[in-house]
């Protein structure tokens, strides 16, 4: 009988120094490509879209690497989120217009017309890098481009987290972790992981844990992959195999997986997750599961000593922690209980938030 469910994301590898963030990635691939990044910058400093295309082409490592690695290297000059994926794929694609695949005529004035820039500097990095690939790949079809080189690059990402993970001790620390300080007192047999890192928990059958995102040593698992939030993008939208809703649904073709919900889960445990919008869908389809405005399922937080030392990134963390409870409220067809979801959990003891010593 599941009583427990842990989510864990990679805000935990990250506290205890395993490189296996964006930057890190970004850092491999640069040398991967053999890219000098002090040349980023000037790329695009220029307006005319003309010479931006021809700027971007002397750069021919660039434009044989990949085109999201290429567009969010670009866009770090004035982009503070520039390397968080799955931010960037969503923002993108909102930026994209209907006639997308008129920017390749031949008439110049038509491709003036599509990327009027304005101010808007993703709009211009995005723009500008689709025109250059576009002159060494000659795509017909925007969206499958894209759709494609984001399946690229996350093989790179799966190639990247291979080398850096595929080490025993990476299991054992942090098994012995969740057994420490999460497990505690409940049967291992009774605990069920949603794991949104790239690992397995060796530990653990393979029945009571998913990686809901792929895993990087798989013998029938599926691959890694990135995506978007499906909530408000319907299936008929030209986005949607973008979300990972999409993407999971194809990626479990062939496959059977059991179950890591149950009705009879008391608490609900998050370690080193984000709570990024991305996943929020997720969130959401356990909440309405465990019916947890009415159950007496608990939501605890764990948190290390990593947030005690960065007072911001603790204000973040909760600030995220009120902005899920928040979004989830809002679903709830009683608006009354949606506006009330925080302050009864806290009444009630079912919000905690608890620090392990890591």
């Amino acid at each position: 009988m599941i009583e427990k469910l842990i989510i864990v994301g990679n805000g935990y590898d990250l506290a205890r120094q395993y490189k296996t963030s964006y930057s890190d990635f970004f850092d491999w691939l640069i040398i991967k490509f053999n890219i000098d990044f002090s040349q980023i910058k000037n790329i695009v400093e220029l307006d005319d879209i003309d010479k931006l295309v021809q700027n971007l082409s002397e750069h021919e490592c660039i434009l044989k690497s990949n085109f999201w690695f290429a567009y969010m290297t670009l866009l770090k000059p004035n982009n503070s989120d520039w390397n968080n994926v799955e931010k960037i794929i969503e923002t993108t694609l909102e930026l994209i217009p209907n006639e997308i695949n008129k920017l390749y005529d031949e008439d110049k004035n038509v491709i003036k017309a599509v990327a009027d820039m304005g101010s808007n500097f993703e709009k211009k990095v995005l723009f500008t890098t689709l025109i250059a690939f576009h002159s060494i790949n000659t795509f017909e079809d925007t969206i499958d481009f894209l759709f494609q080189s984001l399946i690229d690059f996350e093989t790179l990402f799966e190639e990247y987290l291979y080398h850096i993970l595929s080490k025993p001790y990476y299991f054992d620390d942090i098994i012995d972790t969740i057994d420490n300080h999460i497990i505690s007192t409940t049967d291992r047999s009774n605990i069920s992981i949603l794991n949104f890192n790239y690992t397995k928990f060796s530990k653990f059958k393979k029945e009571q844990s998913r990686n809901i995102h792929g895993a990087i040593l798989k013998s029938d698992d599926s691959p890694v992959i990135f995506g978007i939030d499906s909530t408000n993008i319907s299936s008929s939208n030209k986005f949607y195999k973008f979300t990972k809703t999409a993407r999971i649904m194809a990626n479990g073709v062939g496959h059977s997986y059991s179950s890591i919900l149950s009705h009879s889960i008391k608490d609900i445990c998050f370690i080193g997750h984000s709570l990024n919008k991305a996943d929020y869908s997720y969130f959401q389809s356990i909440f309405d599961y465990l019916s947890i405005y009415d159950s007496p399922v608990s939501l605890n937080f764990f948190y290390t000593t990593f947030h005690e030392k960065n007072a911001s990134v603790m204000q973040d963390y909760q600030h995220s922690i009120q902005i899920l409870l928040d979004r989830y409220g809002e679903t709830l067809d009683n608006k009354s209980h949606g506006d009330n979801l925080t302050a009864k959990l806290l009444l009630e003891n079912r919000l905690n938030l608890i620090r392990i010593p890591v």
